[in-house]
């Protein structure tokens, strides 16, 4: 997903969650391929951000919800 905000400068903020380590060759070639389009496409002047989570994982993880609470350990 892409974003282009006018200002002073047009941004254009690229938000991405990338395939994890586990995923096939393939889908993470894809990702990185369609990642490259997409910045490449926006426009040369504009002020481009990357942002998002580059070995994205979701899941429950029990063993930090003493760290993070309870709705962000997805605990029922």
């Amino acid at each position: 997903m892409y974003l282009r905000i006018r200002g002073v400068y047009f941004n254009t903020t690229i938000c991405v969650h990338a395939p994890t380590e586990e995923k096939d060759e393939v889908q993470k070639d894809d990702f990185y391929e369609d990642l490259e389009r997409i910045y490449t496409e926006a426009p040369k002047h504009d002020i481009k951000v990357v942002m998002g989570d580059f070995n994205a994982k979701v899941g429950k993880e029990l063993g930090l919800a003493p760290n993070v609470g309870y709705i962000a350990s997805m605990k029922k």
